[in-house]
């Protein structure tokens, strides 16, 4: 049976496996913490949160990693802790944040699995997913049984995708991406991905030609209402009192600061039209 140590040294191999191979999930990794987001006054070390590409919400293509990453650093600002963001993909982000290289990780939904593994922090925000067709298709909500739905492996989990098939999509289609996801839906090996509206069409303005986005259509319908969270690793004592820390300094940001609004102005930009 393998220690905890021993997953430790697997991750950390895994990692640099990674970096060497230079294959298709590299992960982009940030060091250090931006010092417009850093309490300076703080003689605690920071605490490491992996995260994952997830715009607006998280990416380290923004200087403050995305909306919901500074909601965080904000967050612990207001209790003088600093936070260090490392950058991989989802899969991968768990399982430094379950095996403890990485104390902890954002935008994560909670279900009675993960609760056995991880501290969570009161939610933080909420999104809705839909879905996403190509146009000229059409939706018949009486029989969904027959559908291909394509969802993101990592993130999406068995709690997820039975909520999927409580909906009545029986056929869920697992890939290791968001962008796959498109890929596949616009070669037409899926009839549908279920993604948060905003992000999918982040990901369509970034990485598909304008020919592609006007050949992808959504059902306002909503599919699954997530809240998300802070989540850290139960391996070491003082994470719950963290966590707590973490609580008082969301709750007295938001006694300052309209986190709705931090929100709706990371979804203002061009993208196509509905």
């Amino acid at each position: 049976m393998l220690t905890f140590y021993a997953i430790k040294r697997f991750s950390l191999g895994l990692i640099s496996a990674y970096c060497v191979l230079g294959c298709f999930f590299v992960p982009i990794v940030t060091y250090g913490t931006n010092k417009a987001h850093t309490s300076s006054h703080s003689t605690q070390e920071p605490i490491r949160i992996a995260a994952s590409q997830w715009p607006p919400y998280v990416s380290n293509k923004y200087a403050d990693y995305g909306v919901l990453s500074r909601i965080v650093t904000a967050a612990f600002k207001e209790v003088n802790r600093k936070v260090e963001y490392g950058f991989f993909p989802w899969h991968l982000s768990l399982l430094l944040t379950k095996t403890g290289v990485w104390q902890g990780s954002i935008a994560w939904t909670q279900d009675s699995s993960r609760r056995k593994t991880y501290f969570f922090s009161d939610p933080i925000f909420e999104s809705q997913e839909i879905l996403f067709y190509l146009n000229g298709h059409t939706i018949n909500w009486n029989t969904l049984s027959h559908y291909r739905v394509g969802a993101t492996g990592g993130y999406y989990n068995k709690h997820a995708v039975n909520q999927l098939k409580t909906h009545g999509f029986i056929n869920v289609i697992l890939a290791e991406s968001d962008q796959r996801n498109f890929k596949k839906l616009l070669r037409g090996d899926l009839d549908f991905f279920v993604h948060d509206k905003t992000s999918a069409w982040f990901i369509l303005a970034e990485k598909f030609t304008k020919t592609e986005n006007s050949r992808i259509t959504f059902s306002p319908k909503v599919i699954r209402s997530n809240r998300f969270y802070l989540i850290l690793n139960k391996h070491r004592n003082h994470h719950q009192q963290v966590i707590n820390e973490f609580n008082m300094g969301l709750k007295q940001l938001k006694e300052t600061e309209n986190l709705e609004d931090w929100i709706q102005s990371a979804k203002a930009f061009n993208r196509p039209a509905d």
